[in-house]
């Protein structure tokens, strides 16, 4: 399918499962505060702030991914990485307004992974809803139950192929059980075989040293510039 091979690109580092942390960079005018542009390193794709706001938005930025070429190859995101401490056993929602321009190849999503045990606990990347095409404001949303267990989770937009895309008012809150989760249990992809306990434990340590270093919580929603965030990557296939 054309939006999950879209994902496999610039998102791979992000769907595994075993953490790590990309370092903090200095801050860049174009991306907004706590937010970190993630890309294949190609200049296909430019992540930036916005001015192009919806109406009736929260009045103060938006954010954009725009493809640099026809046809690109990869895929591009901005996201942010938190602790799960403030989340831990409950139901979360993130929601987002996204808009689009000419994604006739290739999707736009919103995206969230929670990271614990080891493992990728659960995750929604839109697999089943992408927005494609040129598209007006909608609201876009993702509910995932964070486990007890649970180290934190990654959250954030992708733009996988041609056109652009924006991202306007970004809320997390949490919810009652009422409203039904849209994810699935692990990450994007399926493990090829079973992890051994050495392995789990392995990845666990690292999830732990990474998320160290995350906010405890969702930095600049109303996706302001100036600063520099924590983002969890991965390394490993995911479980």
């Amino acid at each position: 399918m054309l939006h999950i091979r879209r994902l496999t690109i610039a998102s791979r580092a992000l769907a595994l499962g075993t953490a790590m942390v990309l370092a903090p960079v200095a801050a860049r005018a174009q991306v907004p505060t706590g937010w970190q542009a993630v890309t294949d390193g190609s200049a296909e794709y430019s992540v930036s702030a916005d001015g192009a706001r919806r109406d009736g938005g929260q009045g103060f930025a938006g954010a954009t991914i725009k493809a640099n070429v026809e046809s690109p190859r990869g895929s591009a995101m901005l996201a942010q990485s938190i602790r799960a401490d403030a989340y831990r056993g409950k139901r979360v929602r993130l929601t987002g307004y996204l808009k689009t321009i000419g994604v006739n190849e290739g999707t736009a999503v919103l995206f969230m992974r929670v990271d614990g045990d080891g493992v990728v606990q659960t995750s929604d990347y839109m697999q089943n809803r992408p927005v494609m095409l040129t598209t007006d404001w909608a609201r876009q949303e993702i509910v995932l139950d964070v486990p007890r267990t649970a180290i934190g989770f990654t959250f954030g937009f992708l733009l996988g192929g041609s056109g652009q895309a924006w991202l306007d008012d970004v809320a997390i809150d949490v919810v009652s059980n009422d409203v039904p989760v849209t994810g699935q249990a692990g990450g994007l992809y399926p493990a090829s075989k079973p992890l051994s306990d050495r392995e789990i434990d392995r990845r666990r340590r690292d999830q732990e040293v990474a998320y160290r270093r995350a906010a405890g919580a969702p930095v600049n929603l109303a996706l302001r510039r100036e600063g520099a965030p924590v983002i969890v990557a991965a390394r490993s296939t995911t479980h």
